[in-house]
């Protein structure tokens, strides 16, 4: 819970309508979502319809929020790290998002190893990674030296694990998944056209620089469903 408590509510309640738009206007039975803050995102899931039954996973309650919406299926308030102990469903979930949360716990490698047990065989894993690559993160630690951590952003000081685009990749490669899509997430988002401009004049070679998050959507490996 330390720093957790410092940042402001608006931190915890938004609809992700990058993801959301990610998802490309497909629907959903059954949606878990790890790290679900004020449950905002599986609210509105479930009211437009994208999603049939929908639970949330966070790590504490939220007063105020979501959470106690009767949209919201089912709560659970534990530790992400201690997601194996909680008895969910294998193979239940049509969707598992994992929306800027990866970053803040001590072994991502576990939990993502272990969730892939969560997924239908045919179940998609939405994420969203910041990138540490960011120009802005990159222009502070080597031209200023600061490596300095705030409440939010790629320096987040509840952030314990930093990544680049090849290192999220393998996270879930070595996990046995499928990297269907990973993109900038500014390409879902609408206001972000002057990223977007600037990433097609210069041809995509400064991508990575521009990126602020990844989002990925993966898919269990079929070659190691088979093993199984």
């Amino acid at each position: 819970m330390a720093h957790y408590d410092k940042k402001d509510i608006e931190y915890y309640r938004h609809v992700r309508a990058d993801i959301i738009t990610a998802l490309n206007n497909k629907t959903f039975k059954t949606v878990l979502e790890l790290g679900a803050g004020g449950c905002d995102t599986l609210a509105y899931m479930k009211q437009s319809g994208i999603a049939r039954e929908v639970t949330a996973l966070e790590l504490f309650e939220i007063p105020n929020s979501n959470q106690n919406n009767p949209l919201i299926d089912r709560l659970i308030l534990a530790d992400l790290s201690d997601i194996h102990k909680l008895g969910l469903r294998e193979a239940y979930f049509d969707l598992i998002i994992c929306g800027d949360i990866l970053e803040h716990i001590y072994n991502p490698w576990e939990v993502v190893a272990y969730i892939k047990q969560l997924l239908a065989p045919d179940g998609l894993l939405i994420c969203s990674i910041p990138n540490i690559r960011f120009y802005q993160a990159m222009l502070n630690i080597f031209f200023q030296g600061d490596f300095k951590y705030g409440k939010e952003g790629i320096l987040d000081m509840t952030h314990i694990r930093f990544f680049c685009r090849k290192n999220v990749i393998d996270l879930f490669e070595k996990n046995g998944y499928l990297v269907n899509v990973i993109k900038p997430s500014f390409i879902y988002n609408k206001i972000e056209i002057k990223r977007k401009i600037l990433n097609m004049i210069t041809l995509g070679i400064f991508r990575d620089f521009l990126t602020f998050q990844y989002i990925i959507q993966l898919r269990k490996d079929s070659k190691d469903v088979f093993q199984k």
